[in-house]
């Protein structure tokens, strides 16, 4: 049995520590057990206690956490005798203030690496200074790669940080648009489209997003049509493997899929090759093009 004292001032450091942990011994213990404990609860005490008298009837490796969110002067404050047999029964204890700076870059740089996406510097730099502590940065980082692997993007860039930090100048959410236009939400497509037209977006570049949106929906499509494959039912999981989609993107894809036909959808993509091509040569005025599909879907 393994018992470890995790805490700090920062709520989110502690959490992810906690996960962390556990994810790793569960890694290397595949039928071990894992609790995860309040400093904070009024029966604490009693449950470790409990839980160090015990003994596994099968001795599977165990890991207790028990964790706080508060700083290392008030965890006596809270709960002397807790405090103490953690001090000398826990064989791992970690505090975990705040990180700011060059520290916290390089968190952010290695969350977004491991996921497998990059960023500049400069934009990094532009991220940490729209947010105001590390657990905001964590949701907007995941946010921005479920984004850019939606486009088919590995690398997260300016366009990406405009599109979803508050208070830059470009405020265009084509994500919106191409997420309404999956749903077959004509009303708010066609409201989402004259807006970011408005904003200023290219409408060739509207019309590549859309285009890979319905390639996407095709290529899930082809899969969910079917209730198994190679042997093994449908999942998402599965789907976002054969289809390199990110499992976000996947998930969201599939439950869009379910709003269309499989011919409905093939339709639409031979309209937008098409438009692509009359586009380019002056055959068709692209903008009127792209309502046209939004009117049709």
């Amino acid at each position: 049995m393994t018992l470890s004292l995790y805490y700090g001032t920062d709520s989110f450091r502690v959490k992810e520590a906690v996960e962390k942990k556990a994810a790793s011994f569960l890694a290397k213990y595949k039928d071990g057990l894992v609790e995860r404990l309040d400093f904070e609860k009024e029966n604490c005490l009693e449950e470790v206690e409990n839980i160090l008298k015990r003994r596994s009837f099968f001795n599977e490796p165990e890991l207790i956490i028990v964790y706080a969110h508060i700083s290392a002067k008030d965890l006596p404050k809270k709960n002397k005798k807790l405090f103490e047999l953690l001090t000398k029964k826990a064989e791992e204890t970690k505090e975990f203030e705040s990180i700011k700076g060059s520290a916290l870059e390089k968190w952010a740089l290695e969350k977004i690496t491991q996921a497998g996406f990059s960023i500049k510097s400069l934009a990094l730099k532009k991220l940490i200074l729209r947010v105001v502590s590390q657990g905001q940065l964590s949701q907007e980082i995941d946010k921005l790669i479920a984004y850019q692997s939606y486009h088919g993007k590995k690398e997260i860039d300016d366009q990406a940080l405009v599109i979803h930090l508050p208070g830059w100048t470009w405020n265009v959410d084509n994500f919106a648009l191409i997420d309404a236009i999956g749903s077959r939400d004509i009303k708010k497509s066609v409201a989402l489209l004259n807006q970011t037209l408005a904003d200023g977006m290219e409408p060739h570049a509207v019309l590549g997003q859309i285009i890979y949106q319905f390639r996407n929906l095709l290529k899930v499509k082809s899969y969910t049509a079917a209730v198994y494959i190679h042997g093994s039912r449908v999942t998402v999981e599965n789907i976002a493997k054969l289809t390199g989609l990110h499992p976000f993107v996947a998930q969201k894809t599939s439950r869009q899929a379910r709003q269309f036909e499989l011919e409905e959808l093939k339709k639409a993509y031979r309209y937008l090759s098409e438009l692509d091509i009359t586009s380019k040569t002056g055959q068709v005025d692209l903008t009127a093009g792209l309502f046209q599909l939004l009117l049709q879907i």
